[in-house]
């Protein structure tokens, strides 16, 4: 069994433990618009990530670039608080995030309070 198959099991294990809605593989806007205000757990490329100008809000924007991106990942100053690669060397890495999608700004959105909800690929898992 190779690499992403083997994180997608346990990407199932941990949605079939909290209950969660949906697993959205590089998801399209469609798929995070039905999937507004459940539980996901999406797989997906980090494209780019911002500090809110004038907050401590961190921004991570999921398949495309601001403004263009499918989903906005918002981690606010308290809830920073992550082991291994600084938030800054996201960029470019794959992930596995999970939470309710919301709308930020007008946006479809996950907002993460706890470390738990990203988990940082150390290889590729998404075809680009």
């Amino acid at each position: 069994m190779d690499y992403k198959n083997i994180l997608l099991l346990l990407c199932f294990f941990t949605i079939s433990k909290s209950n969660a809605q949906a697993l959205l593989y590089h998801p399209h806007s469609l798929e995070v618009y039905k999937n507004s205000a459940k539980w996901v757990t999406v797989i997906d490329h980090i494209n780019d990530v911002k500090l809110k100008p004038g907050t401590d809000t961190t921004l991570l924007f999921i398949g495309g670039y601001f403004p263009g991106q499918v989903l906005t990942v918002v981690i606010k100053g308290a809830d920073k608080k992550f082991q291994g690669y600084p938030v800054s060397r996201w960029p470019g890495k794959d992930a596995t995030i999970s939470g309710n999608i919301v709308f930020y700004e007008g946006k479809p959105a996950i907002i993460v309070k706890d470390s738990s909800q990203i988990n940082i690929a150390t290889t590729a898992i998404v075809n680009h």
